[in-house]
């Protein structure tokens, strides 16, 4: 369902995606806008990356964006689209199906601008390390969509056999979310975008590997 609202002499077009709303600026449109702030390569590679963000402790409601830049400009960082709610989005289909469709036709077609065409890859996607609502810190490799069922986008990874607590006292590390982990398995396994409870960061400490939730990520 597409709602048409009013801002100004604006126009905007809003997408309403259970439970909230979803507004798309345009992977192509990025891309232009990037055209002038340096000088695009001839193959176009592109950085994506999906975060969820709380406006506040007090509240539930939170922005979902889908951010990209291109590759090695990683100073410039542009909005593709972003989603707006109470909770995250119900269908993960739904919140990235402009994405996906658009940038399907960047890669098959390129992009012309200034009468020179460019080809277009997306060359990875940001998210490197999540914790699943299960508890399960997985290192991704990769987003992918599923032809059946319903076009389902999944995301790809290797998850850590082993975690414990960091430390105990004053309480268990793993309340905060923080393990160390250990042992990443070699079987390659995927998850549904609402199955992420948030991002995770990886830090070394004296030779072990220490797994912390970037809090404002978390959306559970």
């Amino acid at each position: 369902m597409r709602q048409q609202q009013s801002w100004s002499s604006k126009t905007i077009n809003i997408d309403i995606f259970t439970p909230g709303i979803y507004y798309h600026f345009g992977l192509k449109e990025g891309i232009k806008n990037s055209s002038s702030k340096f000088k695009l390569d001839s193959e176009i590679k592109v950085m994506v990356g999906l975060d969820g963000l709380p406006l506040s402790k007090s509240s539930s409601s939170q922005f979902w964006p889908i951010l990209a830049n291109i590759y090695p400009h990683s100073n410039h960082v542009f909005p593709v689209g972003i989603y707006h709610g109470n909770e995250k989005p119900h269908d993960s289909n739904n919140y990235l199906e402009k994405f996906i469709h658009e940038a399907k036709d960047l890669i098959l077609n390129g992009l012309e601008l200034e009468n020179i065409l460019y080809k277009v890859l997306i060359r990875a996607f940001c998210y490197r390390f999540i914790l699943t609502n299960k508890e399960e810190i997985v290192k991704v490799v990769n987003i992918a969509q599923l032809a059946e069922p319903k076009n389902k986008i999944i995301i790809i990874g290797y998850k850590f056999l082993n975690k414990v607590d960091f430390y105990n006292n004053p309480i268990n590390s793993s309340k905060l979310d923080i393990w160390i982990v250990q042992d990443l398995s070699n079987v390659l396994q995927h998850w549904e975008l609402t199955d992420i409870k948030s991002k995770m960061l990886i830090l070394v400490h004296a030779n072990e590997n220490i797994a912390k939730s970037i809090l404002h990520s978390n959306v559970q």
